[in-house]
């Protein structure tokens, strides 16, 4: 377990933008939303405005879906060509690890991980 600890850990290093996209769409949602005026005159009643806030959040997750599902799959195709391209598949391939085990953590990372850094961003607490 302790390889594909540092494998998650080396996919992390080398792709920041698995955790830098969601953190900077994040603090541009919230830079649009502090600074944004939007102003609905008919919502009149708290259970409209409960309403309007609901669809308000499930339109600000798709958006992060969307974000996730296209970086995702270039994270995915990426791993396809990146480590011929810079010639570090001769680094790691001189280290004990398998290449199933390396194209699992590739796959975990993209199917899992990055779905699962999404959700934290956009479901993080006020």
């Amino acid at each position: 377990m302790n390889t594909s600890r540092w494998l998650i850990r080396r996919e992390f290093w080398e792709n920041r933008a698995i955790w830098v996209i969601p953190a900077v769409f994040g603090a541009m949602l919230i830079l649009a939303a502090l600074f944004g005026q939007v102003s609905i005159p008919k919502l009149t009643t708290p259970a409209e405005m409960h309403e309007a806030a609901g669809a308000f959040q499930v339109v600000v997750g798709a958006m992060f879906y969307v974000v996730m599902s296209v970086y995702a799959t270039w994270y995915l195709l990426d791993c396809l060509y990146a480590d011929r391209r810079d010639r570090s598949i001769l680094f790691w391939k001189s280290l004990p690890i398998s290449d199933a085990r390396t194209v699992l953590i590739k796959l975990l990372v993209g199917m899992i991980l990055i779905p699962l850094v999404y959700f934290a961003a956009a479901t993080r607490p006020p």
